[in-house]
């Protein structure tokens, strides 16, 4: 197995790298930004000119729990994105371990399998109104990069978000930039 990996990392090149100044100054903030109601404020502290195109919060649980994201367009970085609140409580939190160690896992429409947790949140918060508004952004700030990111359950969601506008083929995979934080 381990020659095989060798010969994999030979022939295949691997492009994406991780940029510490990028995750620390920027990807970091953003992330915590979903935990505001007011993501622009915190936008305004770290990313002067970035603004927020959207917020949607959604039920996404049989409890009273809410999954929340926002989008935002930065004109000077060249930038759109999304960033994916995590956990809001510690319930939350317990729910969203539990279903997804112990549960069955579900066919993730774009491939594999994934938490029902995961998969129902991500929908909830895409069809809430996250996706249409990103196609929009997509439409209008055509050439941009796009970032995406989030912290614990907001990260899982930011996978799944990449993997989804890959394969819708709304994006190029080489202009996505993804970073989440456990």
């Amino acid at each position: 197995m381990r020659l095989l990996l060798s010969f994999l990392l030979l022939v295949i090149p691997i492009t994406a790298d991780f940029d510490d100044s990028l995750a620390r100054n920027l990807m970091m903030p953003i992330s915590g930004a979903a935990y505001s109601d007011s993501p622009q404020q915190c936008l305004d502290k770290k990313m002067a000119g970035a603004k927020v195109s959207k917020q949607v919060t959604v039920k996404c649980d049989g409890f009273r729990d809410k999954c929340s994201a926002f989008t935002f367009v930065d004109e000077q970085r060249k930038v759109i994105g999304i960033s994916f609140r995590g956990s809001a409580n510690a319930a939350q939190l317990i729910t969203d371990m539990a279903e997804t160690g112990f549960e069955k896992k579900v066919d993730f429409k774009d491939g594999g399998q994934v938490s029902k947790y995961f998969n129902d949140a991500f929908l909830d918060v895409w069809d809430g109104g996250l996706g249409a508004d990103l196609s929009y952004l997509i439409m209008t700030y055509n050439g941009y990069d796009m970032w995406i990111t989030g912290h614990s359950l907001g990260g899982a969601l930011a996978s799944l978000a990449s993997a989804h506008i890959v394969s819708l083929d709304w994006y190029d995979a080489n202009r996505i930039f993804l970073y989440t934080f456990g």
